[in-house]
């Protein structure tokens, strides 16, 4: 019974350890964007950015509440041993994850524009490809923060260990050298790019390998319907701001 309760103890440890990477890398991630601006472009642009980005900041934490909710049953599903089930309600909340996203994020690249003006007044310099950029991270997070969640509700961190951390070290890089070249637009597609490199392949796989799917079938066919609702909000979020005018 001891030896059972250290074993025990020990592989809750080393899980404490590996969510302890993790959310290091996260908040490094989620906190150097601001400190970055501020550092590289100034005060002035920092109080821009809180401004303009706060309706997606917004809609990012409702739409996250999607999978918040659903990942304590997936938890029980795991316990269970019911992977058909999980699969099931997995990819029903993955593609729900991405419908909100979706309209939602497009639907604020219309809105922004007159909520940094009311909000700030019409002065703020923010340019509108700002928008569709922060609008194609945040879709890019949801999507990948679902992959990500399973591995570690299912006690199967592997490499997100390092991968966040070292993630976090090469935008803070990317970013420090794009900013005073590019401004927020190089802050945004440097996230991008470091998320597409380091978790977008290696989170899909996971899911794939733990569902015993083709990769193909999880980036791809379940969200592949995404293509009709994107192309209708993003007419929407082109054409309001030129009716506008």
């Amino acid at each position: 019974f001891i030896d059972l309760s250290i074993l025990k103890f020990r592989e809750l440890f080393k899980f404490g350890i590996d969510l302890l990477f993790v959310k290091v890398g996260i908040q490094l991630l989620e906190a150097s964007q601001l400190m970055i601006v501020s550092r590289t472009m100034g005060l002035a642009a920092a109080a821009t950015w809180s401004v303009s980005t706060k309706l997606f900041t917004l809609l990012f934490q409702m739409t996250a509440k999607v999978e918040n909710t659903a990942v304590v049953f997936f938890s029980e599903m795991i316990v269970r041993g019911e992977r058909d089930v999980l699969q099931l309600r997995f990819r029903q909340m993955y593609q729900f994850t991405g419908s909100v996203a979706v309209c939602s994020m497009l639907g604020a690249v219309a809105l922004n524009p007159f909520f940094v003006t009311v909000w700030a007044g019409p002065d703020v310099l923010w340019p509108s490809i700002n928008n569709w950029l922060i609008a194609a991270l945040l879709i890019l997070n949801l999507l990948l923060r679902c992959h990500t969640d399973l591995a570690m509700h299912s006690k199967k961190v592997g490499l997100f260990r390092f991968l966040f951390f070292f993630e976090s070290l090469a935008f803070v890089a990317a970013a420090l050298w794009a900013a005073p070249r590019f401004g927020f637009a190089g802050v945004l597609t440097s996230s991008i790019v470091c998320a597409v490199v380091f978790r977008s392949g290696y989170s899909i796989n996971r899911t794939a390998s733990y569902f015993s799917m083709p990769c193909f079938s999880v980036a791809f066919r379940w969200i592949g319907f995404l293509l009709l609702p994107g192309l209708a909000m993003g007419s929407v979020a082109i054409a309001v701001p030129l009716l506008s005018e």
